[in-house]
């Protein structure tokens, strides 16, 4: 059963970093800052395809581009959510390896590597038996 938690909680509960490597707190928190990133590139992407009057008079082809690309931008988006909950639960390979796939769609984000490359060589993905 999971615990309540109180509003005035803090970082280290919030991102359950009580117990875990240097290594593996770092990744968790690159990988955190990096959805934050990500999330407001994607707003701003899709505010300006979908509501600038510059994109109305384009033709199809540019708008079905940039529409490809707004998806492409929304899996690597929905890849470093998955590892963000796959830190949660402890699974660091698990969250460096969907880390390493998301900051490799566009936009690349180094930010995301790292996180990623962080949670890969953590002690808890080293002691990590699957």
């Amino acid at each position: 059963m999971r615990k309540m938690v109180p509003l005035s909680m803090g970082a280290m509960d919030m991102f359950m970093l009580e117990g875990l490597s240097e290594r593996a707190k770092i990744g968790k928190i690159l990988i955190a800052a990096s959805l934050i990133i990500r999330t407001v590139i994607v707003c701003v992407v899709v505010g300006i395809l979908f509501l600038s009057p510059i994109f109305r008079n384009v033709s199809t082809l540019v708008f079905v581009i940039f529409g490809g690309l707004v998806i492409i931008m929304i899996c690597g988006l929905l890849f470093g959510v998955y590892a963000f909950f796959a830190s949660q639960r402890g699974d660091f390979n698990a969250a460096g390896m969907y880390a390493l796939i998301g900051s490799a769609l566009p936009p690349l984000d180094v930010v995301m590597a790292a996180g990623a490359i962080f949670c890969l060589i953590s002690g808890e993905a080293a002691n990590k038996t699957s």
